[in-house]
């Protein structure tokens, strides 16, 4: 792209391989695993249910409201140290999971993880320069214990997921065994973008403030109760809600 901006004919660089043959790769890779391998990429604990506000509404798109939170300040710095020494995923989730748990009264609570899907398993793919959005997605199981050491033991889960994440997939989606039963979902999913360091002065492209449109149908069922989203911008560390409107009200989101 800078070739082109000043004029130059662009160089390649070598073969870029895209989505079909990263999935294509993915599924012969499935396909290799042993059934205990499967089953064990695809376990799951048990659900628990969040209560509602509401019981009579949908869960569809043209209901969806979002209730966005930010950590600013002496705090955004606090966060910044934390950040540099430790990491931020785990503490984000350590704080989600003593939030889930007093609201439900429940010990444990399984969120649908979604990382980024592109973990470096296959050495002569190379698709760090292809488009598209690679999504890995598992569900993890978190508590209701806050502090050092249980911080630690869900950083280590994280890292530990099978294929960066996307060993679930494989298992639930790509390469799914007719012969068992349908995994349900976590009603909570959780997507940490990172580190949103565009200016709006400096490099080729630039953040849009125009109008996408609509994600989804209007009358699409969303596919969780409460889809959270953190970046962490130059600003503020910023955490939106995605929930239904007809079923959630936003002073129990705001708590």
């Amino acid at each position: 792209y800078d070739a082109l901006l000043a004029g130059r004919v662009p160089e390649a660089r070598g073969a870029v391989a895209g989505p079909s043959a990263w999935v294509n790769r993915l599924s012969r890779y499935a396909g290799r695993l042993s059934s205990d391998d499967m089953r064990r990429r695809r376990e799951i604990g048990p659900i628990p249910s969040l209560p509602l506000d509401m019981n009579e509404g949908a869960n569809t798109a043209d209901r969806e409201a979002c209730f966005v939170s930010s950590v600013t300040g002496p705090a955004l710095d606090a966060m910044t140290e934390i950040a540099k020494a430790e990491g931020i995923e785990a503490h984000l989730l350590c704080a989600l999971g003593s939030v889930l748990t007093r609201w439900t009264g429940e010990e444990r609570f399984v969120v649908d993880l979604e990382r980024m899907g592109r973990p470096p398993l296959f050495r002569d793919l190379d698709i760090t320069r292809s488009l598209g959005w690679f999504t890995a997605l598992a569900p993890v199981t978190l508590g209701s214990a806050t502090g050092a050491a249980p911080r630690r033991a869900l950083a280590a889960t994280i890292r530990d997921l099978p294929e960066g994440g996307l060993g679930h997939v494989l298992a639930t989606y790509l390469h799914a065994d007719a012969a068992l039963p349908p995994v349900q979902r976590p009603q909570v999913s959780v997507n940490y973008f990172g580190r949103a360091t565009t200016s709006q002065t400096t490099g080729p492209f630039q953040p849009s403030e125009r109008a996408t449109g609509p994600h989804r149908a209007a009358l699409g069922v969303r596919p969780y109760l409460i889809e959270i989203s953190a970046v962490w911008k130059p600003e503020a560390f910023e955490i939106s809600w995605h929930y239904p409107s007809a079923l959630l009200r936003e002073s129990t989101l705001s708590q």
